[in-house]
């Protein structure tokens, strides 16, 4: 004898845990998920690089993403609430320059300069 059993929810009742593997699930009107952000971290320091970390959410390490070389932007695709360190050296235990949390807008920009650049005073001085 065969046995089925209905293993997902119903229209308009909150999403499974592995809601979206199967590919082929529409979320519910009502889903509210962490919102999806752009970013751009700008190094606007004349020689310096900074390096980029993300901070993982479930094991709280910071996992190395990038050199931002000096006056070069670096864009990012990231979720609202996600938490970024900016480091002078491409070491997690080196000392955090910055620290930036994603807030809902859906783009975001940030500026650092160094301290013999002659920057808007809204941007931040490394």
């Amino acid at each position: 004898a065969n046995y089925w059993v209905w293993n997902k929810p119903r229209k308009g009742e909150e999403p499974m845990p592995d809601w979206g593997v199967d590919g082929d699930e529409i979320p519910p009107a009502n889903h509210q998920g962490p919102k999806s952000v752009h970013v751009v971290f700008e190094n606007k320091h004349p020689q310096k690089s900074l390096f980029l970390f993300w901070k993982s959410p479930e094991q709280q390490d910071d996992v190395f993403l990038g050199e931002i070389k000096a006056n070069t932007p670096q864009g990012m695709n990231t979720f609202e609430g996600h938490v970024w360190h900016i480091r002078g050296q491409n070491d997690p235990s080196s000392k955090v320059l910055s620290t930036k949390v994603m807030s809902a807008e859906p783009r975001q920009h940030y500026t650092f300069k160094g301290k013999s650049s002659s920057e808007r005073e809204d941007n931040e001085e490394l």
